[in-house]
């Protein structure tokens, strides 16, 4: 587990507002490697205004979950779709990166005027049904 990226905007506004009116944004990719035995999650964040136009905090991180044997948790079907044998192993994979990518960003907040901001908890059924939505 690797922190990638971490910025913060020192030069924005910071109400006493901010924090309750905070706009998470969330992406995340996943790669998967058949030679390594290897499922790649790169999760990201951005902290924002409600509007949209303030960028206040950033930060990603990248995981790497070994999975062996790979042939049978995953069918290759082209160069970059996979199928899954185990479906929820997936949403395990990206409930850890969750997990560590909300206490780097509760260490990197720490000491700023975000301090006081804490990663929203993400149903797992929200995360499923983007990963259903995605593979169709």
């Amino acid at each position: 587990m690797d922190e990638t990226e971490f910025s913060f905007n020192y030069e924005a506004d910071y109400d006493k507002n901010v924090v309750k009116a905070l706009n998470y944004k969330f992406s995340h990719r996943m790669q998967f490697s058949e030679a390594d035995e290897t499922v790649t999650v790169n999760l990201k964040v951005i902290l924002a205004s409600q509007d949209e136009q303030t960028e206040y905090a950033r930060n990603s991180i990248r995981a790497v979950f070994g999975v062996r044997p790979f042939k049978e948790v995953f069918d290759h079907v082209n160069d970059e779709t996979y199928q899954m044998k185990a479906p929820k192993l997936i949403s395990t994979f990206i409930n850890v990166a969750i997990g560590a990518l909300r206490g780097f960003l509760v260490k990197n907040l720490k000491g700023t005027p975000l301090h006081e901001c804490v990663l929203p908890l993400i149903p797992m059924d929200m995360v499923n049904e983007m990963l259903t939505k995605k593979a169709k």
